[in-house]
């Protein structure tokens, strides 16, 4: 996605390696300078089109959104 959407500062994806009852299988970790670049991306066409096809495979999803002052 960083290609497609140059709002994205830093992305990884890790994988459930604990397996426990609070584990879930993949998790997406996206990195933004602002606000207002999260907010692009929530809205850029490839994203949206991403969300879709992501909603159409998986049992159950989950989001954290935050701002880290730092």
């Amino acid at each position: 996605m960083p290609t497609e959407i140059c709002q994205i500062k830093n992305i990884s994806v890790g994988f459930d390696v604990v397996h426990s009852e609070r584990s879930v299988d993949v998790c997406l970790h996206v990195e933004f300078d602002n606000m207002e670049d999260l907010k692009i991306y929530l809205y850029h066409p490839f994203h949206v089109k991403v969300a879709e096809y992501i909603g159409t495979i998986k049992e159950v999803s989950y989001s954290a959104d935050y701002y880290d002052e730092d």
